[in-house]
């Protein structure tokens, strides 16, 4: 492989394991904030019946802890993306501190070395995949129930209800911007560290 060729293959890994690094931590900050702005409880999955007290103004009917999703249900979705982050900066600065393939592939033993460094990282790229994709759909499926909960019982859309006032959580008016953030930076995530 040329110096020119590695390098490429250098900067495409860089480039997707810091992107797959930022969408982590975008992924974990912002399904974090949705709890966060309703009170350490877990929206995703949490079927609520909502009324809609006019064009401004949403209030949960009845809001029993026992009606939210346990916060384990969100714990996926956030502590997950951090361990993902942290796998793709190791790989990063592994990438960055391998130096030309020619050093690496002359010398008695070297395939084996540069064997003994591939299928661990595969294996363990694939593994994380598996978990992100799960992650995603456990996201991506619990906005959903809990923005049809919402159409269901108050005919107001999530993206509807963005900036509305919540009596009871008061920092909700940005929830859906960060449900959005959630869902779109895991796939960010998975389509980055399979690569």
């Amino acid at each position: 492989m040329s110096r020119n060729n590695f390098m490429c293959w250098k900067l495409t890994q860089l480039c997707c394991y810091l992107s797959a690094a930022i969408g982590a931590v975008v992924a974990s900050v912002a399904i974090g904030n949705v709890s966060a702005q309703f009170g350490q409880k877990c929206p995703l999955y949490t079927r609520l019946v909502y009324d809609a007290v006019n064009d401004s103004q949403v209030r949960i009917v009845d809001d029993q802890p026992r009606l939210w999703e346990p916060m384990s249900t969100c714990d996926l979705s956030t502590y997950l993306p951090v361990a993902c982050a942290a796998y793709a900066f190791v790989l990063a600065y592994f990438i960055l501190m391998c130096d030309r393939v020619e050093k690496l592939s002359t010398g008695s033993g070297s395939r084996n070395r540069m064997l003994g460094l591939f299928f661990p990282l595969l294996l363990s790229s694939i593994l994380l995949s598996i978990l992100m994709l799960v992650a995603s759909v456990r996201t991506t499926n619990g906005t959903d129930v809990f923005c049809h909960a919402l159409y269901q019982s108050s005919s107001v859309r999530c993206i509807d209800a963005e900036g509305y006032d919540w009596p009871d959580y008061p920092d909700a008016r940005t929830f859906y911007v960060n449900l959005l953030l959630g869902v779109a930076s895991v796939f960010i995530r998975i389509r980055s560290i399979s690569r």
